[in-house]
This record gives structure tokens, C-alpha cells and sequence, in this order.
């Protein structure tokens, strides 16, 4: 099909800070949707599943920080068939993570993804994925291909495991 392109193709959505207020938006969200996050914390309790083209991006608000996302589970997004994931102008803290084999803060399922996928952080700031001694920002499995991945303008601190972890296949 056709691709998607990050946030040209769809509704812009405003979520609020709060414990569940970022998962429950993006289940209602749909192919080329952007969330735009207020300044603020966002506790997310669930790996989020990204089954097609989302952005999420922090709202820039001068004299306020960069909405912060701090997340529960071992990973936070899990791309699946037909997943693309942009994240821009966010803060994205581990330090609420339990401490599990395998962690990663964006994973690609555990089953073949039969389509490409597009995975864009700009403006990012991961801290705090050390609960482990292998606590990867992006774990792409086997079968996985990505068309690109890009990183831009983005710091990484406290992380004992991998920026992008790709040695799923041999």
C-alpha cells in the first residue's frame, strides 16, 4: 500500500497529562494521527501496541518543560504489522520499569511482520533504562525490516544496553 506519512495524513489530537490518559488516546487513534502532548508527566501502565502510522509529539510551550513519559512495563511501544512510530519533542524516563529479561523502551513483536516499518525519534531525551544490565531503546527481532529508522537531535543517559539493538538475526 500507499505510505503514511507522519502526521501530514491524519487528526491532530491534544492529550492531557495522567496515569492512562496517553494509552487510552492512542487506542482511539488512527493511521497518520498525531498526539500532541501537553507539557506534564504521563504514567503509562501497558505496552502500547503501534499497529499503523503514528506520531506523538510534545507540545512546545515556552517557560514549561517537554511532556515526560514514564512507563511501568518492560517495554513501552511494541511495533506490530503495518507499524510506523514517530516520536518528537519528548522526555521518555524508565525509572518506574520492573526489572525483566529483555527490556526495550520501543520492541517489535515477537511474531513475523510481513510489512516494513518507519521508526523516527527527533528531539528525544531517554534517561533512567538501567533496571538491567541490557535495557535496549529499540530492539528490532527477527523477520524485522525497517525501511529507516532516524534519530535526530536526541540525548541518551543511564541506558546500559543498546541505542539500537538489531542482532536478532544471524
Amino acid at each position: 500500500g500507499q505510505e503514511i506519512a507522519f502526521g501530514d495524513s491524519g487528526r491532530e489530537i491534544s492529550v492531557a497529562p495522567g496515569d492512562g490518559a496517553l494509552a487510552t488516546a492512542l487506542l482511539s487513534a488512527e493511521a497518520g494521527d498525531v498526539l500532541v502532548l501537553e507539557p506534564g508527566d504521563y504514567i503509562v501502565d501497558r505496552t502500547m501496541a503501534i499497529g499503523s502510522t503514528i506520531a506523538l509529539r510534545g507540545k512546545l510551550v515556552e517557560g514549561e518543560e517537554l511532556p515526560r513519559i514514564m512507563f511501568a512495563r518492560p517495554t513501552l511501544f511494541e511495533l506490530r504489522q503495518g507499524g510506523n512510530l514517530q516520536l518528537k519533542n519528548l522526555v521518555i524516563d524508565g525509572a518506574l520499569t520492573p526489572d525483566s529479561v529483555g527490556n526495550s523502551m520501543i520492541r517489535t513483536t515477537s511474531f513475523p511482520i510481513q510489512s516494513n516499518m518507519r521508526i523516527e525519534l527527533d528531539g528525544v531525551t531517554v534517561r533512567d533504562l538501567m533496571v538491567n544490565k541490557s535495557f535496549n531503546v529499540l530492539t528490532l527481532g527477527k523477520s524485522a525490516f525497517a525501511n529507516s529508522i532516524s534519530i535526530r537531535n536526541s540525548n541518551f543517559s543511564n541506558i546500559t544496553g543498546s541505542i539500537v539493538s538489531a542482532a536478532a538475526e544471524t
